[in-house]
């Protein structure tokens, strides 16, 4: 009743599902469009169903962009580097090392052992977070493989106000850090 030949229901679950999909713009030109081809009497079901549009687009869309870290592994280990990141760039040691396995091993790439174990972590880096107050790292670019991260690192507020790149490849096993390949200039 009210609606023109041609544009029932139908018409206006097309209308709906257009609006899911899309972007509120599309949602603003389609209800003008809307307003014309139906009375105005259906104009508050069609800004309500507009609206709930909007809200199921969003839901929509957010979980498709950003799934939850539970579900994806590769989530969960890049939230785990940024845990590390973080707690370094705090120069917090005791959150840094919980990040690590306890036999947690550092490379110098391809395979030159330089240390492992927190014992050795502790003792490079509580030297290097103590002597270095203006520490910094920034990530430069990172790479999620499966349980490999590599970020292109580069870090400032060395000892005498040095700076460096360098390449860091990060493998994970149980959510702990469980081997670090470093690649330096």
């Amino acid at each position: 009743m009210g609606e023109k030949p041609g544009h029932g229901s139908g018409f206006f679950l097309q209308f709906v599902t257009i609006c899911i999909r899309n972007n509120i713009l599309y949602i603003y030109l389609l209800s003008l469009i809307l307003l014309k081809v139906f009375n105005v009497k259906n104009l508050i079901l069609i800004l309500l169903l507009s609206f709930s549009a909007v809200a199921a687009s969003s839901q929509t869309k957010s979980n498709i962009t950003n799934p939850p870290v539970q579900n994806d592994p590769e989530a969960q280990h890049r939230k785990l580097i940024d845990e590390q990141l973080n707690a370094y760039n705090q120069r917090d040691l005791e959150s840094f090392l919980m990040t690590y396995s306890d036999d947690v091993k550092i490379y110098n790439f391809p395979n030159t052992l330089s240390g492992a174990g927190k014992d050795y972590m502790t003792k490079v880096y509580g030297k290097f977070f103590n002597e270095a107050p203006n520490l910094h790292c920034e990530i430069v670019n990172r790479t999620a493989l499966g349980n490999t991260i590599i970020d292109h690192e580069k870090v400032s507020g060395l000892m005498g106000g040095a700076s460096m790149e360098a390449i860091a490849i990060y493998k994970i096993k149980n959510n702990k850090i469980s081997e670090v390949y470093f690649i330096r200039k």
